[in-house]
């Protein structure tokens, strides 16, 4: 009994600072990394990737030479936040019909705010890197065409139509008698149809991009 005693106390003698240099490699890798908390469709696509994980180290200094990831522990989270949606100067669509073209104009003018938010595990705010503000205004403008226009009846489209088909007073008058044809215009959508979270989604990525160049413009110049 007291042999197994022995080498179980030798065994934990020797395995323990095996498993403290482990966990302490573990703590240290995850203490050195930032996690990014991200749209699904953006971790798929590595050039939007390669974007991000270029400008964050340059422009939030905490997590300068740090590793990132998208799961598992993290000293540092980064999250996107879009908020402060704004819209005005909204013209509803109002038809107006000339030589029998009808067109809906549907426009509008909006800003939001949006921007990488740096956070530590508890959730707290510790900064942001802006990628667009409120100042900063976009336009909306979209149209809608429907036409009317004559066409001759023949007297088999009678029932077809619906309409009364009345034969030319004169006998020897060739002329059809006409019914008016109204194409269906396509349909605009409302304010919140078009400022999706997806639709602010692809203008953050397109400040990314941006970003991305003028960091490297500054970085060729030094």
């Amino acid at each position: 009994m007291k042999n197994k005693l022995f080498v179980i106390l030798v065994l934990a003698v020797v395995l323990l600072p095996e498993k403290v240099t482990a966990q302490a490699d573990y703590e240290d890798k995850y203490a050195s990394r930032y996690r990014l908390d991200l749209p699904e469709e953006w971790i798929k696509k590595p050039r939007l990737m390669k974007a991000i994980t270029y400008i964050l180290p340059e422009t939030l200094t905490k997590i300068r030479d740090f590793d990132f990831c998208t799961v598992g522990k993290a000293r540092y989270i980064v999250k996107l936040f879009i908020g402060r949606l704004n819209v005005f100067n909204e013209v509803s669509p109002t038809p107006i019909e000339i030589s029998g073209r009808i067109s809906s104009f549907h426009s509008f003018d909006y800003s939001f705010y949006a921007g990488f938010l740096l956070c530590d595990t508890n959730g707290k705010a510790l900064s942001m890197l802006r990628l667009n503000d409120v100042s900063e205004t976009y336009s909306y403008k979209k149209e809608s065409v429907s036409y009317v226009y004559q066409l001759p009846m023949l007297p088999e489209d009678k029932e077809r139509y619906g309409v009364n088909y009345n034969q030319p007073a004169i006998q020897n008058d060739l002329r059809l008698p006409q019914y008016t044809v109204r194409t269906e215009p396509s349909k605009l959508k409302s304010v919140n149809e078009i400022l999706t979270l997806d639709f602010l989604e692809r203008i953050c990525v397109n400040k990314i991009f941006e970003i991305q160049k003028i960091l490297r413009q500054i970085s060729s110049t030094q």
